[in-house]
């Protein structure tokens, strides 16, 4: 019984552990979320008037 209680909670923490998997993978922007946002934030800046 004990067994597959064991058995049971691992399937279950599998399963969750997929579905979290696939819930980042779908709202993430990637490894290079950083770099895209700084590079995006440096050309703002370029694009920007100066300040008087």
């Amino acid at each position: 019984m004990r067994k597959l209680l064991v058995l049971f909670i691992s399937v279950i923490t599998l399963t969750n552990s997929f579905k979290r998997y696939s819930y980042i993978t779908k709202t993430s922007l990637g490894e290079k979320t950083a770099e895209i946002i700084e590079n995006a934030a440096l050309q703002l800046i370029d694009e920007s008037p100066a300040a008087e």
